[in-house]
């Protein structure tokens, strides 16, 4: 009985729905008014982190960072190109948010097996000079010149016997900002003392940090970053973004009212964070826009390894 009557509410169904199927008449379509932008300028943004040279892994080695830079000054310029279609953007901010290099520490943050050079080869042989050359290579298309906000990371920290503040990164930081310093438009802006900035750009508030302080909870970072962010703007201070590094992983999320952007890193195949996490690192930088009354306008994830 229940298969009968089955069948012929389908066929009831069918022909109702047959009978109700008939071609729409033609009529003029709707146009929606659109307005156009008034044209503001905006400024954008590179978060720029662990590059951690030094490092080695199947896939990873100072002479593979340097195409990477390569490839990211390439799409910087790109992206920044394209963008001045639609409107002005004369000045670049990148935010450096540590592990310039891998560090030498082998009794918590190196392994003898991923150590390619020690530590005087990886700032003087590595970041510093591919760093520069990054940053001499993209200036030309910034008539706004560049800002560089930087604060440090854990690879860079020395000891838990040295002061916090002692750290390689801002040390690298200083040395790129005296062999660039007769280039009027490159502009670094160092914290020394603080793990974080915090900085305005077209009205809008970013917090700046590594991201190391913020801890896991089973091996995924997400509950500690939401529930760092809630606290910081309560102990820190109002801010509308948040962009950290250190987890290798590109990331854009929204959480009570405030978005969060992880950064990326220059390392594949990083076999500690195989082992340990469980996780693939896929080398890339985020870059956006920012807008005086819209904040994000745009936003890329740039992947260095050529397709």
């Amino acid at each position: 009985m229940g298969s009968i009557k089955t069948e012929t509410a389908l066929t009831l169904l069918n022909d109702i729905v047959s009978k109700g199927l008939k071609a729409s008449e033609l009529k003029e379509l709707p146009k929606l008014s659109i307005k156009m932008g008034k044209g503001d300028e905006e400024e954008m943004v590179l978060l720029f982190s662990d590059l951690q040279v030094g490092h080695k892994s199947p896939s990873s080695n100072l002479s593979i960072i340097e195409k990477r830079m390569a490839n990211l000054a390439y799409a910087v310029v790109k992206i920044a190109t394209l963008q001045r279609n639609s409107f002005p953007i004369k000045k670049l901010n990148i935010f450096a948010l540590g592990d310039m290099i891998q560090s030498e520490d082998i009794t918590s943050k190196v392994d003898l097996d991923s150590l390619e050079m020690v530590m005087m080869d990886q700032v003087f042989k590595g970041a510093v000079p591919v760093t520069e050359k990054f940053l001499l290579e993209i200036l030309p298309y910034f008539p706004g010149g560049i800002d560089m906000w930087c604060v440090p990371g854990n690879h860079g920290a020395v000891t838990k016997l040295n002061a916090p503040s002692t750290n390689w990164d801002t040390l690298i930081y200083k040395i790129l900002q005296a062999k660039t310093q007769n280039y009027k438009k490159i502009r670094s802006h160092i914290e020394e003392k603080l793990f974080y900035q915090k900085i305005t750009l077209m009205g809008k508030t970013f917090i700046i940090a590594h991201g190391d302080c913020i801890p896991r909870y089973l091996n995924i970072p997400i509950y500690g970053i939401t529930q760092r962010a809630m606290r910081w703007q309560g102990s820190i201070g109002n801010f509308d973004y948040m962009c950290l590094g250190h987890f290798h992983t590109p990331l854009r999320m929204d959480w009570n009212n405030t978005e969060i952007m992880i950064n990326g890193c220059f390392m594949s195949e990083d076999q500690w964070v195989l082992k340990v996490i469980g996780m693939s690192t896929r080398p890339a930088q985020i870059c956006f826009g920012v807008h005086p009354r819209k904040g994000i306008s745009f936003y890329y994830k740039l992947k260095m390894e050529k397709e």
